[in-house]
């Protein structure tokens, strides 16, 4: 089975650097404090416009330039990253994908990483997501889904995505499916739930076993509009093929002889459509 590659964004996925910007701005501008959730909008033109009128420079400058080593070395990481990266390298590989605007903010980036412990197999600095091929990719920027033919996106909550409408993204990319979790950690959660769940079922219902049908297997036909559609009938004998996690979902592909053929269903569906009395396949 082809390794996975998991693509993981560092600034307010890895790197808490919202809440740094907000620390930094409010030193410097006193007068004019903000919180997280005033920041509307990933650009810091639109954010922060005061910054240009009150300093000269503009707000990207400002901030990933002038306050570059502020921002970038000395913020501290989303509670758990270093685990969840640990965790997902036991499933695939794990590139962090980034676009750092300069070099001393890239020497930066790679020394934040190396200060929390947090070892990923590579990391892309890159500001077209759109080049690098992977299976996920976890993102706070909406934007970075347009036009992206990775399998499965994952966005993360962040105050300037919390009216974008998924649909909407996923209508803009080349993606099978866009979920969206709070954190990187909740993500990391459920997919590694998803690939236990597999590893017990894979026990469960062995692949040299057969079951029979107690009712349809729903599914959801994708070339067909999205639309519900049942595999199979009452007392069909099945089995397992194969396994895997859509998603953070675990699904098996399901097989019959004959016209039947193949499907894949939800392994919770499965389970809830077979009578647990099995028989020995022939070969």
């Amino acid at each position: 089975m082809k390794e996975k590659v998991f693509l993981i964004d560092c600034d307010e996925v890895l790197r808490q650097t919202l809440s740094k910007m907000i620390e930094v701005y409010n030193k410097h501008f006193p007068d004019n404090q903000k919180k997280i959730e005033d920041v509307i909008d990933y650009k810091t033109e639109i954010s922060f416009p005061e910054i240009e009128r009150l300093t000269g420079q503009t707000p990207s400058y400002w901030f990933f330039q002038e306050h570059g080593k502020e921002m970038f070395l000395d913020t501290q990481p989303f509670p758990y990253v270093k685990e969840d990266v640990d965790t997902l390298k036991k499933y695939g590989k794990v590139i962090i994908l980034t676009y750092q605007k300069t070099y001393a903010n890239k020497k930066h980036t790679l020394e934040w990483l190396e200060k929390f412990g947090i070892e990923p197999d590579g990391i892309c600095f890159m500001k077209d997501k759109t080049l690098v091929e992977g299976d996920y990719l976890i993102d706070d920027n909406d934007w970075n889904f347009k036009g992206n033919s990775v399998k499965y996106g994952i966005l993360i909550d962040a105050p300037y995505n919390k009216d974008k409408e998924l649909g909407s993204i996923l209508r803009s990319s080349s993606c099978e499916q866009i979920l969206r979790f709070k954190s990187l950690h909740d993500f990391v959660t459920a997919y590694d739930e998803a690939e236990k769940v597999i590893e017990l079922g894979k026990n469960k219902f062995p692949s040299n076993k057969s079951f029979k049908l107690k009712q349809p297997i729903p599914y959801i036909d994708s070339s067909i509009y999205h639309n519900q559609r049942v595999f199979g009938f009452v007392g069909m004998s099945v089995n397992i093929t194969n396994w895997y996690v859509n998603c953070v979902t675990p699904m098996v592909v399901v097989s019959v002889n004959g016209s039947w053929g193949s499907c894949s269903v939800k392994l919770e569906d499965f389970e809830k459509c077979i009578e647990y009395e099995h028989v020995q396949r022939n070969y």
